[in-house]
């Protein structure tokens, strides 16, 4: 019906062993441009990972530019539940805190290379 509000859905791997991040904590190059952008401007990325779960973009860029860090490793944490990757909360916090750049953009990867292969994250129902 046309009334009702959109419900999302969000989708995970199907694996049952927790596998490795396919792109390394420093390995910028992949997306040399999203390189350039989370290190001018980590806030925005990290609000580009916040859209992919179907959160606010800006919002979420603006929370983080104004200093709530927090939710870098939350959104890690999310990543990482999603594409069934191996790590803990814990392992996230210390990422962010001394490499939030880099971090983001290891997310951003991940999560783009989901909507590359095809692989919706959110789906609209």
């Amino acid at each position: 019906m046309s009334g009702e509000p959109t419900k999302d859905v969000i989708i995970q791997d199907a694996a049952s062993t927790p596998r490795p991040w396919r792109h390394g904590l420093f390995s910028c190059c992949h997306r040399p441009s999203w390189c350039i952008i989370s290190f001018i401007a980590p806030c925005w990325v990290v609000g580009r990972n916040a859209e992919h779960f179907g959160e606010d973009c800006l919002l979420t860029t603006l929370l983080y530019w104004i200093g709530v860090r927090g939710y870098g490793p939350l959104l890690r944490h999310k990543t990482r539940q999603l594409k069934n990757i191996e790590g803990s909360i814990t392992g996230d916090v210390v990422t962010h805190m001394f490499c939030p750049c880099c971090a983001a953009l290891q997310e951003f990867n991940e999560l783009q290379d989901a909507i590359d292969e095809g692989t919706p994250i959110i789906q609209r129902s």
